[in-house]
């Protein structure tokens, strides 16, 4: 008798890849919610230089961060990622 294995489904796009019309809000967000968890829009505005409602504005819509916003929070949680690697390896 074989058994299956259930996986679960990869997302629209099958490659597991963010979507191709992904906002750089977008970007920021997942950025912010991988190191700040559920409440990283008052963290990630603060790291940007923004106020959070701006980050607000954004994710309705209202506006749009710059290139250097998206960049710099690229950066920033390459980054953050890099530093936590490093502590545990310790």
């Amino acid at each position: 008798m074989t058994r299956s294995i259930d996986l679960p489904h990869p997302p629209a796009g099958g490659n597991c890849s963010p979507p191709l019309d992904e906002r750089d809000v977008d970007i920021i967000a997942r950025i912010g919610k991988a190191m700040y968890g559920r409440w990283w829009i008052g963290p990630d505005a603060e790291d940007l230089g923004h106020d959070h409602q701006v980050v607000r504005r954004w994710l309705k819509g209202q506006g749009a961060p710059s290139q250097k916003d998206v960049d710099w929070m690229r950066l920033h949680g390459r980054k953050m990622a890099a530093q936590i690697s490093r502590e545990c390896e310790r």
